[in-house]
């Protein structure tokens, strides 16, 4: 399973208003994954004091990352795959906004694994062949 962004924030940082719900949901898995993409997003997340309520700095950002990576049943994903010769139907894409997520699920996809999110939305802009591809969370 690839954790999207929201997930590893919500797993680090305690004040998410999803903590709990990531973490009873994260205890049931055996194996998880991050990749680039989710790894750079949790840094730049952790990095806004917008998001986080306070300063963090670089090294206590790439602390959080390193101890996530440091729990059992962690795997890296390259992100060897390109939306430019996807795995996925990218006929979905329409704006700025999709890119990312599109990407995230595109290196899902190619790894045969699946994305964790708290986004439903982020299903259902999928094409319904891609849409087993992501596993939303509840809170």
């Amino acid at each position: 399973m690839l954790l999207d962004v929201n997930i590893l924030l919500a797993l680090t940082w305690d004040q998410h208003i999803h903590h709990h719900a990531a973490h009873e949901r994260f205890a049931e898995l055996e194996n998880w994954s991050t990749c680039p993409i989710s790894e750079a997003g949790l840094l730049r997340l952790l990095l806004t004091e917008q998001v986080v309520g306070r300063q963090v700095s670089g090294s206590e950002a790439l602390g959080q990352l390193e101890a996530i990576r440091r729990v059992q049943g962690w795997s890296f994903l390259t992100d060897s795959v390109s939306l430019a010769e996807p795995v996925i139907d990218t006929r979905v894409l329409m704006g700025r906004r999709q890119v990312t997520d599109l990407q995230l699920v595109n290196v899902a996809a190619a790894n045969d694994t699946k994305v964790a999110t708290f986004d439903a939305a982020l299903r259902t802009s999928l094409m319904p062949e891609d849409q087993h591809l992501v596993n939303v969370w509840s809170a």
